[in-house]
């Protein structure tokens, strides 16, 4: 569950007790309350991810699905998003007047409405660079930003990171099975009994992971708009380093009061859940339920341009990186039952040849985790537009 929302399980319980039932004075509506992400881009495509998450459940949260979105300017002028799969709303690049105020709407499947504040819009500087160095054994990733106007003030950042993997072992051998009698029967035998050829098409893999917690900085006391911030770690030996890893960071000018909103949040989502830790205070966005005031939303709908920066870090670049695939074989004998007790019974996969009859046969093979001999249990093989 994501941050943002997992707040929703503690926005409104204020008070606990292990004697007494908590009853909550909020009528909780049937669906759950409505969670809002996203932001009017003036300058780009915007999109919203709609979803509802009960107040008393840890499940994933419910996408809404079939409502009606729209960003509306001042001037009545409107602009639709059209619905995408998991509650998520787009619409296409907008070159929006920014001496204009913008607005979000929404009505759901359900018939009721949702409408923010008109906000205006902020121009977000540009990301002068995004640097890095070596710090307690790890590398830690800077943000660097400046605004000569010393109009911006308060910045929220978000990041995706991509990182190539390799497998540790090329297979020569694969896994064959058949069904006798009711059973499956198991063996390994080579990849291409003429040629022993190995196994490349599983070799080289890459994984995508956003960012997940609310990344906010602020220059509103010094005396120039100046950001220099650390935005992400990387832990020491950490596999994102082992081969390739790049980070793409987006960049979002805010007003004041987005981002005293997104602080407060971000305060909530750090707490342990501890009986001992003091309550969070109830958000309090900019977008309220109009059919039926009173009922809670999440979210705050901010309206900017969105700056992004993307650098690249080596393995090469960081000598001595203590990275250990962990990977490990096990010698299995070419016999069903000894491939189903010690292989797959241990989730390992067949690796490479082992021992081998004078016919050819494979007497006994080395088996493996299944990630150090083929990546797709990791990442995926669809190599990025941007790779190097």
């Amino acid at each position: 569950m994501k941050k943002s929302q997992i707040i929703f399980f503690y926005l409104f319980v204020m008070a606990f007790s292990c004697r007494e039932a908590y009853v909550s004075p909020v009528d909780t509506p049937a669906l759950g309350y409505l969670v809002v992400e996203g932001f009017i881009n003036t300058a780009g495509p915007t999109s919203f991810t709609l979803s509802r998450v009960n107040q008393f459940s840890r499940s994933e949260p419910t996408y809404e699905k079939g409502a009606l979105v729209q960003v509306e300017a001042e001037n009545n002028v409107i602009y639709k998003l059209v619905e995408k799969n998991k509650g998520l709303y787009i619409s296409d690049s907008l070159h929006l007047n920014t001496t204009q105020k913008y607005r979000l709407r929404i009505k759901t499947s359900d018939n009721k409405e949702y409408l923010s504040d008109f906000g205006t819009a902020k121009q977000t500087p540009v990301i002068d660079s995004i640097t890095w160095k070596r710090e307690n054994e790890g590398v830690q990733i800077y943000i660097n930003a400046h605004d000569d106007l010393n109009a911006t003030k308060y910045y929220r950042w978000e990041f995706v990171q991509t990182w190539e993997i390799h497998t540790v072992f090329l297979p020569d051998i694969k896994l064959d099975q058949r069904t006798m009698g009711g059973q499956t029967i198991y063996s390994v035998s080579f990849l291409s009994p003429l040629t022993l050829e190995q196994d490349t098409s599983k070799y080289r893999c890459w994984v995508n992971k956003p960012s997940t917690n609310i990344l906010l900085g602020s220059s509103a006391k010094l005396s120039k708009d100046i950001i220099h911030l650390p935005i992400h770690f990387i832990g020491p030996g950490a596999r994102e380093l082992s081969v390739l890893y790049s980070i793409l960071v987006r960049q979002y000018a805010v007003t004041p009061e987005a981002y005293a909103f997104h602080e407060k949040m971000k305060k909530n989502t750090e707490l342990t859940g501890s009986i001992f830790d003091a309550q969070p205070s109830q958000l309090i966005g900019n977008i309220k339920c109009i059919s039926h005031p009173g009922e809670p939303v999440v979210g705050f709908v901010s309206v900017s341009t969105m700056e992004e920066k993307r650098i690249f870090i080596r393995n090469s670049e960081v000598p001595g990186w203590p990275y250990k695939s962990g990977c490990f074989t096990m010698v299995v004998e070419n016999i069903s039952d000894s491939i189903k007790k010690k292989a797959i019974d241990s989730s390992l996969v067949p690796a490479n040849k082992a021992d081998v009859a004078s016919n050819g046969q494979i007497l006994t093979f080395f088996a493996a985790p299944a990630d150090c001999v083929d990546c797709t249990f990791t990442g995926k093989k669809d190599r990025p537009v941007f790779w190097p």
